[in-house]
C-alpha cells in the first residue's frame, strides 16, 4: 500500500491510496445477436468473467445473456488486453469500443497467446 501525505489544518495526515491490483480475468464474450453478424467483445476485469456478462447484459438492455466463450487468469490484465486489442486492431468495430469482427475461436487463440 501507498501513503500518501496531505496537509490538514497544522496536523500532517496521513492517508492511505489504494493502489490497483494488475492481476485479474481477460475474457472473450459472445452474444447471439453479435455472433449472426460475426462480433465478439474482448476486455478485461477483476471479478468473476461469468458476473462481468451478466453485468454487461444488464446494462446494455440485451435480452439474451452475454456468453463468455473464454477467459484467461493474467498477471497483468492490461497489457494482456491492450496487446489482444493491438493484434485485432484492423478487425475493430469502432475505434473506442472493445467489440470485434472475428470469429470467437479466433479471438480465443489471440488472447491465450497474448497470456503466455
Amino acid at each position: 500500500m501507498l501513503w500518501l501525505f496531505g496537509w490538514g489544518s497544522r496536523r500532517r495526515r496521513q492517508h492511505p491510496v489504494k493502489t490497483k491490483p494488475l492481476d485479474g480475468w481477460c475474457y472473450v464474450l459472445t452474444h447471439p445477436a453479435w455472433t449472426k453478424i460475426g462480433i465478439v467483445k474482448i476486455g478485461m476485469t477483476t471479478q468473476d468473467p461469468k458476473r462481468r456478462a451478466a453485468q454487461i447484459t444488464s446494462v446494455s438492455g440485451l435480452i439474451a445473456p452475454c456468453t463468455v466463450h473464454c477467459c484467461v487468469y493474467v498477471a497483468n490484465r492490461r497489457l494482456v488486453e491492450t496487446t489482444v486489442h493491438h493484434r485485432l486492431g484492423k478487425y475493430r468495430v469502432r475505434r473506442r469500443r472493445e467489440l470485434f469482427r472475428v470469429s470467437p475461436d479466433f479471438a480465443a487463440v489471440v488472447l491465450r497467446d497474448a497470456a503466455r
